[in-house]
């Protein structure tokens, strides 16, 4: 059956003599089978340096007892080499001593001359993935079996580094999911794309980006994967910052309070803002691919269109301002116009950003109204206002400036115009008080006469505020300027108006009061010498009672109008009181009064301690004093001393009761004025409630009256007054 086979077969013996073979061995060597049987297979038909290879071969088969496959050359009878792989075997005696060989032989003529191609095109592909800057690797059986220098360049690892592991090693997992994904598809004969955006990290942990195609071939005998990459990790950050810049143009424009929108060349909305669509009262999609004629009022139509063909028919911007109709309201607009154009240079549409002006409208109005109305108050309270710019010297002034300068509007200002204008003895003092600030920075304000060039002389209060640069230096002084002359006039009226009622009040005090004494020594006098000689009435004794009374209270009114008029002036220190001590003194003084019945019950919290002066015990006295004398018959007081808190703030409470006739609603409103004229006749209420009212309020309190049983004014009064306590 071997002498028909068409695979090439030989038998030798172990010195190498060929003792049988069949006709495909004597093809593929060029013998004939007796010229076969003279040569020596291993010496005469193999090349010297196959020899010992092979030799080393057939001992380790010898030894081994296996068959063996190796490949080597023999020499053809035409002295040309033929490559051939032998399946060699070894036949043994029962004592286990070789008896001959014999072996299969394939031909590798084929087989060797596609490897050399292969071999020229590996090697042409050697060079081309050696020198392309794309990365390439082959992967089989899990393993990265080749990388070219750019692959190690993209991922950062040395091809010592890459023998060892997977591709899926580099590619972060989700990607790996993906292209394993993949391979399962292409097995089950599903198309799958070849080209992939992936994620990787670099040797030093980084994360970068690569587009890889993917080609599956058969490398070897087996499937293998080649795989080509490109770094595009600029490419993704480029797209990421484009991305997010857009978002961030999206979100400016979405969020924006301007309106915004873009008009195609139909004049038709392709796109509006949030901001636009709630002015025009709709949503967003519901006014993309409106004509804009149907959105707007025909005038206001008219206006944007104007602007819009403008654009389109210079390709250049466009700024315009007017009053816009949006069926909900009108806005005044601020527009800008801008082209936006094709790749050929043709304006395909416009986008607009309109901005509502209408508030800064108003504002602007107001103002202009606010400053004719400033000129009008300064008009009438005869104030100009001025700014002088000290790097060049320049005044400038309001229009009532010059009037109360008494200089044509327009004329120029110069700093000696202003200094001949002063009156000669206050020429010195301005220039002083000017010198002081720029060498010192030390600004006052400055009262100086001015004569008129019609030679009448005007009194001016002048005040002012520097304007400094960034390096703190003064460049320019804001100020205004009073005619005070009016006024300087009338407060030295009032000043001799008041000396003149001091002097009134001081002649009262002492003359009218000196009299009131004489009065009173008189009648108390005569009362006691009518009781001694027992020589009066009880109608006589009323009326002598009466007329010292009279004079009693006319002595402590002068006395009381003495007290505010010290107060007002000053004269009193303030100090810190204990109100609760005084309180009780006050208390004291009316607890036995003859002929009355006074019950007074005082209660209080100890340490109420207030900031006052000697004339606190005033306050009291006035208020328990009215009630006993406004009373006849029994009378029961309450005084009540506490500590409350109103406001975060700390009081010291002084509550009055009394049991007496009351206060009508009508007077509790007007009971601590002085006087009131009334029809041609002065009507109010004694200087001594109005005195206990001027005190409380010098001493930052408060003072107030109710009825003692709410609602019922004849069942007595309440008076309560809060001073602001301090510690003791």
């Amino acid at each position: 059956m071997l002498k028909d086979t068409s695979q090439p077969f030989a038998a030798a013996y172990t010195d190498g003599l060929l003792f049988d073979c069949n006709s495909a061995f004597c093809e593929l060597i060029g013998y004939d089978n007796q010229e076969l049987k003279k040569i020596n297979l291993c010496k005469d038909l193999t090349p010297v340096e196959w020899q010992d290879i092979e030799a080393k071969i057939i001992e380790k088969n010898l030894c081994d007892k296996k068959p063996v496959k190796y490949e080597k050359e023999y020499f053809k009878k035409d002295g040309t080499r033929i490559p051939v792989e032998l399946n060699f075997h070894t036949i043994f005696d029962g004592s286990g001593d070789p008896l001959y060989h014999y072996a299969f032989f394939t031909d590798l003529t084929a087989y060797k001359n596609t490897v050399k191609a292969l071999r020229d095109g590996e090697e042409l592909f050697r060079i081309l993935a050696e020198t392309s800057s794309t990365g390439i690797c082959l992967h089989q059986d899990g393993k990265l079996l080749y990388v070219n220098p750019a692959a190690e360049k993209i991922c950062g690892y040395k091809k010592e580094d890459l023998d060892n592991m997977s591709f899926y090693d580099i590619i972060s997992p989700e990607y790996g999911k993906i292209l394993s994904d993949r391979r399962s598809d292409k097995l089950a004969g599903k198309d799958v794309s070849s080209g992939y955006e992936i994620k990787f990290v670099t040797r030093d942990g980084k994360e970068k980006w690569a587009f890889i195609k993917i080609g599956d071939i058969e490398f070897k005998g087996k499937p293998a994967t080649i795989v080509t990459g490109l770094d595009i990790t600029q490419h993704k950050k480029m797209e990421d910052d484009l991305s997010r810049s857009e978002e961030r143009y999206r979100l400016l424009a979405e969020n924006a309070e301007d309106f915004i929108f873009i008009i195609d060349r139909r004049l038709y909305v392709k796109y509006l803002n949030r901001s636009a669509a709630a002015a025009l009262g709709m949503g967003q999609e519901e006014a993309i691919d409106k004509p804009l004629k149907s959105l707007f009022p025909g005038q206001t139509f008219q206006h944007m269109k104007k602007g819009l063909c403008t654009v389109f028919g210079t390709g250049r911007p466009y700024k315009s301002e007017h009053v816009h109709d949006f069926y909900t309201r009108e806005y005044w607009l601020h527009v800008k116009l801008a082209p936006i154009f094709d790749k050929h240079g043709n304006v395909t549409c416009v986008m607009g950003i309109s901005r509502d002006i209408t508030d800064i409208k108003k504002t602007e109005e107001e103002l202009r109204k606010s400053e004719a109305n400033l000129l009008k108050a300064q008009k009438i309270a005869r104030i100009g206002s001025w700014e002088w710019d000290l790097r060049n010297n320049r005044f400038t002034w309001s229009d009532e400036m010059y009037n109360i300068s008494g200089i044509r509007p327009g004329t120029e200002i110069s700093y000696e115009m202003i200094m001949s204008l002063l009156n000669p003895e206050y020429v010195m003092y301005v220039k002083n008080s000017i010198d002081d600030f720029l060498m010192n920075g030390k600004l006052t304000t400055i009262e100086g006469s001015m004569m008129h060039p019609d030679g009448t002389e005007r009194m001016i209060y002048n005040e002012c505020e520097p304007v400094y640069d960034d390096n703190g230096h003064p460049v320019r002084l804001i100020g205004i300027s009073q005619d005070i002359t009016e006024r300087k006039k009338a407060e030295k009226a009032l000043v001799d108006a008041k000396m003149q009622a001091e002097l009134y009040v001081d002649l009262m005090s002492h003359d009218i009061s000196n009299m009131n004494q004489i009065s009173m020594g008189f009648l108390e006098l005569a009362l006691n010498i009518m009781e001694l000689e027992c020589n009066i009435g009880e109608d006589d004794r009323v009326l002598l009672e009466k007329s010292l009374e009279a004079m009693k209270n006319s002595t402590k009114i002068i006395d009381n109008v003495k007290k505010i008029q010290r107060e007002k002036n000053g004269e009193y220190e303030p100090e810190v009181i204990d109100l609760c001590n005084i309180v009780e003194k006050t208390i004291s003084q009316y607890s036995n009064i003859p002929e009355r019945d006074i019950n007074i019950k005082y209660s209080s919290d100890n340490g109420s301690c207030v900031l006052a002066n000697e004339l606190l015990a005033d306050v009291f006295s006035n208020i328990i004093g009215n009630s006993i004398k406004h009373s006849t018959g029994p009378i029961n007081i309450s005084v009540k001393t506490s500590l409350v808190t109103e406001h975060n703030k700390k009081y010291c409470m002084v509550i009055i009761e009394d049991d007496g006739p009351g206060i009508h609603d009508e007077l509790k409103d007007r009971l601590f004025t002085r006087l009131k004229k009334e029809k041609g006749r002065v009507s109010g209420r004694g200087m001594g409630l109005f005195l206990v009212k001027t005190l409380v309020d010098d001493f930052k309190g408060k003072i107030f009256v109710e009825d003692r049983v709410p609602g019922d004014h004849k069942k007595g009064s309440r008076f309560i007054v809060m001073i602001p306590a301090v510690d003791p």
